[in-house]
């Protein structure tokens, strides 16, 4: 089973990722402040990705305990901070999560039809199918719905640091090139 999943990882770095790594899900870190912290963001209520529409803390810590494995995969952003305006920045940071959550899908999509029927990305950032999300009626791409690392409470910083990665922060550093993470839950 494990050379399955070391091939959905070379898959990964296939598909973009600079980092493509197995774990256990017990190296997952769940915490309610992360999602706590969402509060404050502009999708949250406004995104069915998102808080409060996204599972609660609780009920995907008891998900992520029926997963065996993660591929926990950190893609570059194309963005170039100390070459480019704020206004510029978000155009191409909306480009490069559509770009990488493209990949992830594939990706998904790819363990599924390796024996992993139950695979499941959990996306960078939050959905951007839509110009604007219609929260007052059902999605309209309900089968591309995935949820964001933070709006179920992983907090990507100590998972990271759990599998001796690290993604240094502030990311917008000059010249720096923010990241975008995401895991695939793997039976």
């Amino acid at each position: 089973m494990i050379e399955v999943i070391k091939e959905i990882a070379e898959y990964a770095f296939k598909s973009g990722a600079e980092i493509a790594k197995v774990a256990s899900a017990k190296d997952i870190v769940v915490e309610e402040r992360v999602v706590f912290k969402c509060v404050n963001c502009e999708n949250y209520g406004r995104n069915r990705s998102c808080p409060p529409f996204s599972p609660k803390v609780e009920a995907f810590k008891r998900v992520l305990g029926e997963y065996t494995y993660v591929l926990v995969m950190v893609f570059k952003s194309s963005i170039n901070s100390s070459s480019i305006n704020v206004e510029n920045a978000r155009a191409l940071w909306d480009d490069d999560k559509k770009r990488v959550f493209n990949a992830l899908i594939a990706i998904e999509k790819y363990a599924f039809n390796k024996g992993f029927p139950l695979a499941y990305v959990l996306r960078a950032g939050g959905c951007n199918i839509c110009s604007k999300c219609d929260t007052n009626n059902p999605c309209k791409h309900q089968e591309l719905l995935r949820y964001p690392i933070c709006s179920v409470g992983i907090n990507i910083i100590k998972t990271l640091r759990n599998l001796n990665l690290n993604i240094e922060f502030p990311s917008m550093k000059p010249g720096g090139k923010p990241c975008l993470a995401a895991i695939l839950l793997i039976d």
